[in-house]
């Protein structure tokens, strides 16, 4: 997983990839709309998403 910096999702209105929380759960899934109330939410919490290798990892195992 790679921590996502909150500024790379200002004027964003959907996103390619699914945002996790510190806990792995999904707070986020692709696709859907990305509201700025949203965002300003994420300022205070550690946010990630899946690095390309380990989501890779996760289809070759399936």
């Amino acid at each position: 997983m790679r921590r996502v910096i909150v500024l790379e999702l200002v004027g964003q209105t959907r996103l390619e990839y699914d945002l996790y929380d510190e806990s792995g759960e999904i707070i986020y899934q692709k696709g859907d709309a990305l509201s700025q109330d949203f965002i300003m939410t994420l300022n205070f919490k550690k946010v990630y998403k899946a690095d390309i290798l380990s989501s890779s990892n996760v289809e070759k195992k399936q």
